[in-house]
Parts: C-alpha cells; structure tokens; sequence
C-alpha cells in the first residue's frame, strides 16, 4: 500500500476450477439470453429457434450442475484440486 492506495491480488483463470466453472457459467447464461432474444425478435419461435434454446439452456443446466458440484467438492475445506 502506498499512502491512501493499496490494492488487492485477484484470483485468475488459472488460480482453480471454481473460478474457471463462474466464468464458463456465466458465458453460457450469456448464450441463453442471446439465443432467446434472437429467438423472440420476431414474437415467433420456430422449430430451429427451439431447437437451439433447448441446446443453449441445457448446457447451461450443466454448468450449473458442474458449479455447484464444484462447490461441494470444496465444501469446508475438503477439495483436494
């Protein structure tokens, strides 16, 4: 720190596999909302447009399912990454 400034070391991709499933989930909720949106535009959804929405929100059930199971393995200190 220096006088009234200090600053912090933020963890990076590389820093463990919570941060890697957080950003991963994050750019699959940003698929979601871009596919439904697109989807939506025209207040019609077709059968590709649905087809997509189906892969797009299932993966990002996955990353959900990989964050959370993540997390458990960390739970109270025990995850040996």
């Amino acid at each position: 720190a220096h006088g009234n400034a200090g600053w912090f070391e933020l963890p990076s991709a590389d820093s463990g596999e919570m941060l890697d499933d957080i950003v991963a989930l994050g750019q699959k909720f940003v698929d979601m909302n871009s596919t439904t949106l697109a989807a939506i535009a025209d207040k019609r959804i077709t059968g590709d447009e649905y087809k997509a929405m189906q892969k797009v929100g299932l993966a990002l059930i996955g990353q959900v399912q990989k964050t959370i199971a993540t997390a458990e393995a960390m739970k109270d200190g025990e995850y040996v990454g």
